[in-house]
Parts: structure tokens; C-alpha cells; sequence
């Protein structure tokens, strides 16, 4: 098996389990033990996974929000500040988890528009004074979202007139990255089913890459550092 191959299953594997033993991945994807602590510090030099004590690794995540989160942000950033000047009255507007998404409210100001989210941090962040509806699904304690098949069908029966997606690496020849499979295969979704995609790139994410391609930069306007 090449070399591509064997990280991608290790990937995959890692990514349907929080750790996972060496011993386990060799008898499952049935590499070598040499082989797989290969791979796993490739991957880990590239920042995709990380090496635990034991012989475990777990994928490289974002770290959670803390639970201050749920709160509307205290301040905006200036990536949001920017996003926010392209929504219009009357929009219907998709946003992202991710705390730059979260504090585009903050810059509506008295905009009537509808937010669609997967976010709990957004859907309360949006208050009592505006239209937002939560979508359904299962529910991802850590990362306070909903994401999988029942979420995904939500999303094909709406279309949306803006949709602000944040990045957790990003490479201007190839796109939006995101350490998560389910999380790229929705964003990828959200946008086949909005006018206008917005993506959103928080300083230190520019030039890199994450675990998963999930949207190419074509018929999107990118919002990162000036």
C-alpha cells in the first residue's frame, strides 16, 4: 500500500475513534507496527495527529470552546466586522461554528435577517430579537454543534442568500481546510445551497492545511488578515 493510502486509513480510523492504540490500527488496517509509528510521526510533523504515551494518537483538533462560549462574544473581530458588510436586509444567512461566525452578529446591527445554524454557541448568541433556527442532528458535546445525515438533509431543504464558513487551515490554491470529516462534508453541502459563500479565515490558519479539503476557493469570497 502506498504511502498516501495507508496515512488516509489511519486518518479514517482515528477520526471514528478519540484515541486509538497502535496495536489496534495494525491489526485493523493490517500494517506493520513499524510501519504505522512511521506514519503516525509523518502525520504528527504535519500536525494532523498526536502522539499520546502508551503507543496511542488522537487527531488534532482545535481545542473546544470554553463554556463562556454559549455567551453572545465580547468582542468582534475584525474578520467578522468585514463579513458582516455583505449581508443585506431581508437575508437569509448560514453561519459556521467558530467564534469569528459567532460574532458577525454582533456587527447586523438592526439588519431583519434569518440565521440558520449548527452552532449552539451561534443560536444563542442570536438572542430573543431575531429569527435563527437551530438545525437538528447529533450532537457534538465538545464542539457544541450538530453535524451527520439528519443534519445534512435539513440543510438540502433550505437555500441560503449568504453563508459565512469558517476555516481551520487555508491554502489559496486549494481552499478551506477542517480537521473533521463530517464538518467538511456539510460546509462542502452548504455551499451548493447558497447564493453568495463567504469563507472565513482567523489569522494563523493561512498557508496551512488541516485534515480534510472542504470547500475550493471558486465562487467564494475569502475574508482573511489584509
Amino acid at each position: 500500500m502506498i504511502p498516501y493510502l495507508r496515512k488516509t486509513k489511519i486518518i479514517e480510523y482515528l477520526s471514528q475513534h478519540e484515541i486509538a492504540y497502535i496495536a489496534e490500527m495494525t491489526e485493523t488496517l493490517g500494517i506493520s507496527v513499524s510501519t504505522v509509528r512511521r506514519d503516525l510521526s509523518t502525520l504528527e510533523q504535519e500536525g494532523l495527529i498526536v502522539q499520546l504515551r502508551g503507543g496511542a494518537a488522537k487527531l488534532a483538533r482545535a481545542e473546544p470552546a470554553p463554556a463562556a462560549a454559549v455567551s453572545p462574544p465580547a468582542e468582534g473581530s475584525e474578520l467578522a466586522r468585514r463579513a458582516a458588510e455583505f449581508v443585506e436586509e431581508g437575508d437569509v444567512i448560514f453561519l459556521d461554528a467558530g467564534a469569528d461566525c459567532a460574532a458577525i452578529l454582533r456587527f447586523l446591527g438592526e439588519k431583519r435577517v434569518t440565521i440558520v445554524t449548527a452552532s449552539l454557541a451561534v443560536a444563542l448568541a442570536a438572542g430573543s430579537g431575531r429569527s435563527c433556527i437551530l438545525l437538528g442532528g447529533e450532537v457534538s458535546p465538545a464542539a457544541r454543534t450538530v453535524g451527520g445525515s439528519l443534519t445534512e438533509r435539513m440543510i438540502s431543504t433550505f437555500y441560503f442568500d449568504r453563508a459565512f464558513l469558517q476555516a481551520e487551515g487555508y491554502l489559496p490554491e486549494e481552499g478551506a481546510y477542517v480537521c473533521d470529516l463530517k464538518a467538511a462534508h456539510q460546509k462542502a453541502l452548504v455551499k451548493s445551497r447558497s447564493r453568495h459563500t463567504y469563507l472565513l479565515v482567523p489569522p494563523g490558519c493561512e498557508g496551512r492545511r488541516a485534515f480534510c479539503l472542504a470547500v475550493t476557493p471558486e465562487d467564494c469570497t475569502v475574508i482573511c488578515e489584509a
